[in-house]
């Protein structure tokens, strides 16, 4: 798949309508499953969906967000309508960074075998993180993760840090029963802490991968 323009512009911010959606395609191994991916336009939180998955998540409660049309181009050359889901709305929304506690990996290349450092830190404002990961310092990850408590109204959000969705039962639900592809629902269970874990291979025993 392939984006043709930057979008990074419009990270916290709705897209204009003068705005036009790339167009992607289907290449080497890829499906065609309902979620495509999850950076479409070159940064996180948003999704390349089908209409099928479009039609269930619309019908929960998430941050502020919208829809844009956008083609798909199959293997046979055939083009497919999809959606990109684009949630503007930034982490600050729901996480609570007065409690989170990130981690800034720092590495030495100049000697043999390389070094690397872990030191914690604090943001007041996410944007910071977002800073950070533009200045190419190091890689950056949260080592333990508060939500603010307004966030249980959400059915669904997007997580940075790990790349995640975070969905509650009832969207569950309706992502099983409308046989949704291309994702895998992880339990999380009340407390449990998730940061730390390799949420890629959790994902892959959950798909028998």
């Amino acid at each position: 798949m392939y984006k043709k323009s930057d979008y990074t512009e419009y990270r916290i911010s709705e897209i204009p309508a003068t705005e036009t959606m790339p167009t992607f395609r289907i290449q080497y191994q890829a499906k065609m499953t309902d979620l495509l991916t999850e950076v479409p336009l070159g940064f996180p939180k948003n999704a390349l969906i089908s209409l099928r998955l479009c039609d269930v998540l619309i019908q929960f409660k998430s941050p502020s967000y919208q829809i844009l049309d956008t083609i798909v181009i199959d293997k046979k050359n055939k083009p497919i309508p999809y959606k990109i889901l684009h949630q503007y709305k930034w982490m600050d929304e729901y996480l609570d960074c007065s409690k989170t506690i990130f981690e800034l990996t720092t590495y030495d290349f100049s000697v043999t075998p390389y070094t690397s450092k872990v030191a914690e830190f604090q943001v007041s404002h996410y944007d910071e993180i977002h800073e950070l990961n533009q200045m190419r310092k190091g890689s950056i990850s949260i080592k333990k993760m508060y939500l603010k408590k307004d966030a249980i109204n959400y059915d669904f959000f997007t997580l940075s840090n790990p790349n995640i969705w975070v969905v509650n039962e009832n969207v569950a639900m309706a992502l099983k029963n409308a046989m949704i592809t291309g994702i895998a629902l992880i339990p999380i269970a009340d407390g449990e802490s998730f940061c730390g874990e390799d949420v890629v291979s959790k994902a892959q025993k959950l798909l028998n991968l």
